[in-house]
């Protein structure tokens, strides 16, 4: 397997480099929409023919949200909110004492609190936004939280900000352990000007 660099996006496409050579795939080859595949860092594997079997995307911003039982908290949050587990750790007693989960191409840690005489027991809550692929996503994930009983702190709405001027569909809801989630349709972004030529973003 090779690590593939990510240069930069043009259209519906990826211009992708591996060592001197450079070549082009298209974004649904990757199985990502263009808004998705251009977030840096990342790098894709692939065999030595060069096919593309699967994309990596390294999270150079990942929040922490500490929960007292943080098995039930996973459950929880994949159930309601649809996060899928990446890793699982448990502790000698058979407890969760940390995780990886995903939403999308984005990662969130989840941890069991720490003893009171540590720092990290002084934390949350936390109030952690999901950008939603689209507006029937919102609102199936909406119907799935009232189903199951979970605390809405703002209903089904449609939001306009100067942040977001072109409006965000998005609701907002508590955990069991009293986090706040936000699940919208804004996207957040930035302009991006590509890596520097060799530059190496993930080995």
């Amino acid at each position: 397997m090779r690590d593939l660099t990510q240069e930069q996006g043009r259209g519906n496409q990826l211009s992708i480099r591996t060592g001197d050579r450079r070549w082009r795939v298209s974004v649904r080859q990757l199985g990502l929409r263009l808004s998705e595949a251009v977030v840096p860092p990342v790098a894709i594997s692939a065999p030595s023919s060069g096919r593309i079997c699967r994309m990596v995307i390294t999270s150079t911003l990942t929040p922490t949200v500490s929960y007292d039982d943080a098995g039930a908290a996973i459950r929880w949050l994949a159930d309601v909110l649809g996060l899928s587990e990446a890793d699982v750790y448990d502790g000698p007693d058979g407890n969760v004492v940390f995780a990886q989960l995903v939403w999308r191409t984005g990662i969130v840690f989840i941890s069991a609190r720490a003893p009171a005489d540590n720092p990290w027991a002084k934390v949350g809550p936390a109030s952690i936004a999901l950008a939603a692929e689209d507006a029937d996503t919102v609102d199936r994930l909406h119907e799935r939280a009232v189903a199951a009983g979970a605390e809405i702190n703002r209903p089904i709405h449609d939001a306009v900000t100067p942040a977001f001027p072109e409006g965000s569909h998005q609701f907002d809801l508590r955990d069991p352990e009293g986090n706040l989630w936000t699940v919208a349709t804004f996207q957040p972004r930035f302009s991006l000007s590509g890596p520097r030529d060799g530059q190496i973003l993930e080995q």
